[in-house]
């Protein structure tokens, strides 16, 4: 059986979602479990897809981002072998359960991640070119159930990160993430505003994912991780050109070498959004927050 879970707030697009899931093509027995933080402002979509098991999470923390806890409920209460992720708002092709699943009902294969691809104008390109990749986020991905409580709930001490750590620990446990293209995913990654949010968290995020994972450093220096000592350097080059500029007038020049690596890919988007990585990544190491070092920590 497939458990497809959906963590949720005030994702207003979701009928689509679950509308787009209904016309998938079911290679087995599915159920489709909603975890609802919305306190009732998704109830008119529940009332509207009678056979989803929606379940009601109710925030007693007060924290403000609650996407783990909600992950770490649906994977609890999933009744499926095989579980699969998807994000709230997004919008799946006709045939991406198939695509998804093949790989673990047929293959053998534990952890699979789909394609995402963005919906509109936007810089985000999830498209790799291996087969099996070394990190992973949460939409869009398939996993065991089995595999999955063997890696260990997800660390609620992240609001942003917990797919990466939780796909590092997969990897450092033996498992193997399978990457297929077929199964396609869109989703909306939203405005500027969305986009310079999203990179601050993302930077900080990563910090403190090599402050749980020390063993990890040592991969900034390969080309796979090197993309995080590069965002680094960019908020610093940008940042340094307001005085250098004045010392040297072609100082700020290079910033054309990255706008015409992505010039297919919104470069000034990408631009931006690079930037406030960044910041992140600095702000992070200046003013650290704090993180238990417990890869299985929970609040």
């Amino acid at each position: 059986m497939i458990s497809i879970i959906i963590p949720t707030k005030n994702d207003f697009d979701l009928d689509k979602t679950l509308i787009s899931i209904e016309k998938n093509k079911k290679p087995e027995k599915t159920e489709i479990i909603v975890v609802d933080a919305s306190e009732g402002n998704l109830d008119y979509i529940k009332k509207r897809f009678p056979k989803v098991r929606w379940i009601y999470f109710h925030n007693k923390t007060n924290k403000k981002r609650t996407f783990v806890e909600q992950l770490n409920i649906g994977t609890k209460k999933a009744k499926g072998n095989v579980l699969v992720f998807v994000d709230g708002g997004c919008i799946v092709k006709e045939d991406w359960l198939y695509e998804l699943t093949k790989p673990i009902l047929k293959e053998n294969e534990e952890f699979v991640l789909g394609l995402v691809k963005p919906i509109g104008k936007s810089h985000h390109n999830w498209d790799k070119k291996t087969k099996y990749i070394e990190s992973c986020g949460t939409a869009s991905t398939a996993i065991k159930k089995d595999v999955a409580v063997k890696i260990g709930e997800r660390d609620t001490n992240f609001s942003f990160g917990s797919d990466i750590d939780f796909s590092w620990r997969a990897r450092s446990l033996g498992y193997k993430i399978r990457y297929v293209p077929n199964a396609v995913m869109y989703h909306d990654w939203g405005n500027w505003k969305n986009d310079i949010k999203r990179a601050l968290r993302y930077g900080e995020a990563r910090v403190k994912l090599y402050k749980k994972h020390t063993y990890k450093i040592k991969s900034l220096f390969k080309s796979e991780e090197f993309f995080v000592l590069y965002y680094a350097l960019f908020f610093l080059y940008v940042t340094s050109s307001i005085i250098l500029t004045f010392f040297w007038l072609y100082y700020p020049i290079f910033i054309l070498i990255p706008i015409i690596r992505n010039i297919k890919n919104h470069p000034i988007r990408k631009l931006f959004f690079d930037f406030f990585f960044g910041a992140g990544i600095l702000k992070e190491l200046v003013f650290p927050s704090k993180i238990n070092n417990n890869h299985d920590s929970q609040k």
